[in-house]
């Protein structure tokens, strides 16, 4: 970032933010103007990340669960650019005007993997493992051990 000065001046001016595949959508979905700013107003969108998808960045302390601040300091990124991490238990802001369904609340937004485990209903004490473009294991939350 430091060596892109549009991106370096973006962040001064407080209109540059860092996020994956599900801040985008919720930042677009809220307000955030789509994927193109013609207004060149500054986008108002509700800029947060889920916690299944958050430690996909490598940002995220696995046992906190909130960003690493020794490694995003290493990186010399700027904390106010990183999304609020959120769970999937609560409202996080409802669709704006301009899209289909206007006003209907967003309450979860989870990965592809972690779907899997919703859509194939595992219970307490099961295991998903799946074969996609690579191997995934993933026990329920509560049996994670990180170290």
């Amino acid at each position: 970032m430091e060596n892109v000065d549009v991106i370096c001046e973006a962040i001064d001016f407080d209109d540059s933010v860092f996020g994956t595949m599900d801040t985008w959508m919720i930042r677009n979905l809220t307000d955030g103007y789509g994927n193109v700013n013609l207004s060149k107003k500054p986008v108002k969108g509700v800029h947060v990340k889920n916690c299944s998808n958050a430690p996909r960045t490598m940002l995220v302390n696995l046992c906190t669960h909130e960003w690493d601040r020794s490694t995003i300091e290493a990186l010399r990124m700027p904390m106010q650019i990183l999304p609020k991490i959120i769970t999937n238990s609560e409202t996080i802001d409802v669709i704006s005007n301009g899209w289909p369904l206007p006003g209907i609340p967003i309450t979860s937004c989870l990965g592809d993997q972690h779907t899997t485990m919703l859509g194939q209903l595992c219970q307490k004490g099961e295991t998903k493992l799946m074969h996609l473009q690579h191997w995934c294991i993933h026990p329920p939350p509560h049996q994670r051990r990180h170290r």
